[in-house]
């Protein structure tokens, strides 16, 4: 009952260490498998904290390229700036110009009209003196008709030659004045288309420079539009350029802090994989000392229950010996009460019939050869003729003794047995 009792108690230990030993597996495995994911968590942090970087770097580079193409443009504003206020001085220049030339087209235009005005009148005044009567050729009359301008040199010849055709007059002493005044008039008249000509000269080239300034000006100020434009467009793209300045230093400052937050979560992470670690080789060393200790105890408590078993089977094997023995000796007595001996038997006194355990290695030729041989030293008769019934008997009497063991125990083996060695018997010689 002890050793029942002892080995129940270490069959439950070895339970529990089981339930424990599993448990620490089970423990494991989810720490490795936590391990696992945060392991790849700081890789994919790892990962994204790099393209950040890189992403930060190439933010960097473009705000300096932007920053110089800044730079550029407010320099090429500037530049734009002072070509427009040269053009803008010039083209108030030009406005000036334009202004006086203007007025010297309108005071070329007033006194062509006052030519034309005063030869229109001269030609009528010249005309109606015509007809009047011949007041006499008084130098006074000629001087005044002197004073008179002609439209054309046609007119002045019809009105000459009418003058001279009247024969009231004394053409003698006209003809010396009336030639001088007419030259005068042919070169006043020459003098004055000279001067209309040379005026109609002046006017187209003020017109034609009055629209050359013009295009000149509609040029100026189409590239001063397109300046202005220019500017507008460089100041939109500046203001552009700047609100995605600002917002990339923005997004680089929520990038800094999200970098900032995953090197926090990382270290904690980092701390709880360390922590798991320590936590795991802990409970490594804990189940291999204690795995060490049970192993220890349950060889000891193992090698305790081997020692008592054996103690046990060699005293089975002890008992069975001698309660075989006993038992041989009561067939022996048996058989001595019932068959007196008639001869003298060699055989030693105490000597018995071999035994046949059964066990593992034991051969039934070799339990079979040593039968023989007892059967032949007791003389037992079991060769044919007189006395072999009898002989026979009683080898079958000992050889049922001789099983022992499992095969005692088992009774159709032992008949089986038995009936093998009887057969054999026959063969005896």
């Amino acid at each position: 009952m002890g050793i029942k009792s002892a080995y129940l108690d270490l069959l439950t230990s070895n339970f529990s260490l089981r339930k424990e030993l599993v448990l620490e597996e089970t423990n494991n495995i989810s720490n490795n498998e936590k391990i696992c994911i945060l392991t790849k968590e700081i890789e994919a942090c790892k990962r994204h904290i790099i393209y950040l970087e890189k992403n930060l770097v190439s933010r960097e580079d473009e705000i300096l390229q932007m920053k110089a193409e800044c730079l550029s443009i407010q320099n090429e504003l500037d530049k734009c700036r002072d070509h427009l206020e040269f053009k803008e001085e010039a083209l108030v220049m030009q406005d000036n110009r334009i202004v006086l030339l203007e007025e010297q087209l309108v005071e070329s235009e007033e006194r062509v009209e006052k030519l034309r005005s005063r030869i229109k009148s001269h030609g009528r005044n010249f005309s109606s003196e015509e007809n009047l009567p011949v007041r006499g050729n008084s130098p006074d009359q000629y001087n005044s008709d002197t004073n008179l301008d002609m439209a054309t040199i046609t007119e002045l010849t019809n009105a000459i030659d009418g003058y001279l055709e009247n024969e009231t007059t004394h053409r003698a002493i006209l003809v010396d004045q009336i030639k001088r005044f007419t030259r005068q008039l042919h070169r006043r008249d020459n003098n004055l288309q000279q001067d209309l000509i040379q005026e109609q000269r002046n006017r187209r080239n003020a017109e034609t420079e009055r629209d050359a300034r013009i295009l000149e000006l509609r040029n100026v100020q189409g590239e001063r539009d397109m300046a202005i434009l220019a500017y507008n467009n460089e100041r939109d793209a500046h203001r552009d350029s700047q609100r995605i300045a600002q917002q990339r230093q923005a997004r680089i400052a929520t990038l800094l802090q999200e970098e900032f937050a995953f090197r926090l979560l990382n270290q904690h992470k980092d701390a709880q994989v360390t922590e798991y670690k320590r936590n795991a080789h802990r409970m490594t060393v804990r189940y291999n000392t204690d795995t060490e200790h049970w192993r220890r105890r349950h060889a000891g408590c193992a090698q305790q229950a081997r020692n008592w078993k054996g103690r046990y089977q060699q005293s089975q094997n002890r008992n069975q010996n001698l309660n075989q023995n006993i038992f041989n000796l009561q067939q022996q007595i048996l058989a001595l009460q019932n068959n007196p001996p008639q001869v003298q038997h060699t055989s030693m006194v105490g000597y018995g019939p071999p035994i046949f355990h059964g066990r593992t290695g034991e051969d039934p030729e070799d339990f079979i050869r040593d039968f023989q041989r007892y059967v032949v030293g007791s003389r037992i008769n079991v060769t044919p003729g007189a006395g072999q019934a009898a002989g026979r008997e009683e080898a079958y009497g000992l050889l049922l003794s001789c099983p022992s063991g499992s095969h005692g125990k088992n009774v159709y083996y032992m008949y089986i047995f038995v009936d093998h060695v009887y057969y054999n018997i026959h063969y005896f010689k």
